[in-house]
């Protein structure tokens, strides 16, 4: 019970709307806000950026995912080459095991 007294606010409204909000803003020359509207646009911002770095990160994994599939692509063709020369290389040495006999 004490201390219900103790949290108790002294003013029932902040100093604004005792000197106004309009005479405030005039004399101060900013536009005051209610803090749940600007949190709600903080909110909608930061959903906002959300949505553009998600967008970004797809781009990246899509061009990613290119760039991999041509490494995938050289590579691929450097073994095909390796294992035709490979090929060669061994009908060459029968050929050649044949014709010495």
């Amino acid at each position: 019970m004490f201390f219900s007294k103790f949290f108790k606010k002294k003013y029932p409204y902040a100093p604004i709307a005792y000197l106004g909000r309009k005479t405030v803003e005039r004399t101060l020359d900013a536009n005051i806000r209610k803090l749940k509207k600007v949190e709600k646009e903080i909110g909608e911002e930061q959903d906002h950026t959300n949505a553009e770095a998600s967008k970004a990160e797809k781009k990246n994994a899509e061009s990613n995912k290119a760039l991999n599939k041509k490494v995938d692509a050289k590579k691929s063709q450097k073994k095909a080459v390796d294992q035709s020369k490979k090929s060669v290389e061994k009908s060459k040495s029968k050929v050649s095991t044949k014709s010495k006999k």
